[in-house]
């Protein structure tokens, strides 16, 4: 007689279970070895998921929990394994504070200029809690703040490192950024249906995102570097061999997010991000490829004639309820942040003060006012040498990556004339407006002066 072998391990969901079992068994062991040996390549691909997640993760605070549990404990361990190995080249007598001054020093000159004047920043940003009128009272507002100041500066120096030391990691950066930004605007254009009649009932019609773009300011200018990005590669780049007259998959996901992106910043009804986009695209498209952007120019042209002359009156009844918004009260803010400065110009009031509200706004909607405000005429002074810096090293990139650095850094200031707040927040969409754009102009490889071949 044979034996049946109908026992719990040959069903077909125990053996999946099993796999899945082994496979996540090989998976934390791979963690675990990377964690202990060489968590800087472990940090780097981490940095990428944490970009990537923000714009498929919703509410935020779901986006700031995985950086809470993944990548701000990575950034600790791989700075406390830098200075491990720092620390073994040091002679035998250097030992106790002698010792972490030397490592403190080293690890210091080994930052570039930009990456330095960023720590300068949030160093300035920490000291103006001491003169906060409300931080000191509050012990709440001090672990808060200093939560902000350490997360903060934990993605700077992340993100840094992956750009200037990362295998491929500018490379695979862009790439991440445009499928998540792909994938962000498929969300947002499948949920407008749903939406449209509700947020045309509430007023003019104003598109909103989902994730990091769900703010219409906010999300329009995330998008509007998105699409800078595309732009580039679309103009400059080869994705792979193909036939003539038939377009490879990597330039196509390109010119629709070049396409969709740029609709979605139109429809949020964002006036600075779509202007500053009018002025940054067309010159990083004829900069970087003079013929295709003929050859886009004329292409737009003619696929926005017919709409444009059938849907005259509706474009027209669009742009007079735009322009019904007026300056949405920036003058008004803008002049009580001048008069608020001039009580506090040299050092700011810090980062917990609020201006007399205007349409229920109380931040002065303008960074380097912003900076200014809460960090006085010192933190202006640091965040326009932080941005003379970045400019510095898209001017000396490149030819190829020339056009790209000076154009985003271009469309970050111009953005940043009508928004943007506090930089030391974190996690936070101010990440993508600010640290991701600047650290990647910054990082931007600079050409190397070797002489012509014979």
């Amino acid at each position: 007689m044979v034996k049946g072998t109908t026992g719990l391990s040959d069903k077909p969901g125990s053996d999946a279970m099993t796999a899945l079992r082994a496979s996540m068994g090989q998976w934390w062991n791979r963690f675990a070895t990377q964690w202990r040996d060489t968590p800087r390549p472990l940090l780097h691909q981490v940095t990428l998921l944490v970009l990537a997640a923000g714009f498929v993760l919703y509410p935020e605070p779901i986006w700031a929990d995985v950086f809470y549990i993944l990548m701000l404990p990575l950034a600790l361990r791989a700075l406390w394994h830098a200075q491990a190995q720092i620390r073994q080249t040091l002679p035998a007598q250097k030992t106790g504070m002698a010792a972490w001054r030397t490592l403190l020093a080293r690890y210091w000159r080994s930052l570039p200029v930009p990456t330095q004047l960023a720590v300068v920043i949030i160093a300035w940003f920490t000291a103006s809690l001491t003169w906060d009128a409300r931080v000191p009272f509050s012990p709440g507002l001090i672990a808060l703040w200093t939560l902000n100041v350490v997360c903060t500066l934990a993605f700077v120096l992340s993100l840094d490192d992956g750009l200037r030391h990362g295998r491929q990691f500018r490379e695979r950066l862009i790439c991440v950024l445009i499928g998540a930004g792909m994938v962000n605007l498929l969300i947002v254009f499948a949920r407008l249906p749903f939406l449209f009649s509700a947020l045309s009932n509430a007023g003019p019609f104003r598109m909103t995102g989902w994730a990091a773009s769900r703010h219409q300011i906010i999300g329009a200018i995330i998008i509007g570097t998105i699409v800078l990005l595309a732009l580039d590669r679309l103009c400059r780049h080869s994705f792979a061999r193909h036939k003539p007259g038939v377009l490879p998959a990597g330039r196509l996901l390109c010119a629709a997010v070049c396409c969709m992106g740029f609709l979605f910043m139109v429809l949020t009804g964002s006036r600075g991000p779509v202007g500053s986009m009018v002025v940054a695209a067309p010159l990083l498209a004829f900069w970087a490829n003079p013929r295709l952007a003929l050859k886009l120019t004329a292409g737009l042209l003619l696929l926005a004639a017919v709409p444009v002359l059938l849907t005259f009156p509706t474009l027209h009844h669009a742009w007079q309820m735009a322009m019904e918004r007026g300056d949405s009260s920036r003058l008004a803010i803008w002049r009580t942040s001048w008069e608020a400065i001039q009580q506090h110009p040299w050092l700011g009031y810090g980062p917990t003060y609020h201006l007399a509200r205007i349409h229920n706004e109380s931040f002065p909607h303008n960074l380097f006012l912003s900076a200014w405000v809460y960090n006085g005429v010192v933190g202006l002074g640091l965040l326009l040498v932080f941005m003379l810096s970045a400019l510095r090293a898209a001017l000396v990139a490149t030819p190829a990556e020339r056009p790209l650095a000076v154009i985003l850094l271009l469309f970050t200031t111009l953005c940043a004339m009508t928004d943007m707040s506090q930089i030391a927040r974190g996690p936070s969409m101010m990440w993508y407006l600010f640290w991701l754009p600047l650290l990647f102009v910054a990082s931007t490889p600079a050409r190397t002066n070797t002489p012509p071949p014979p």
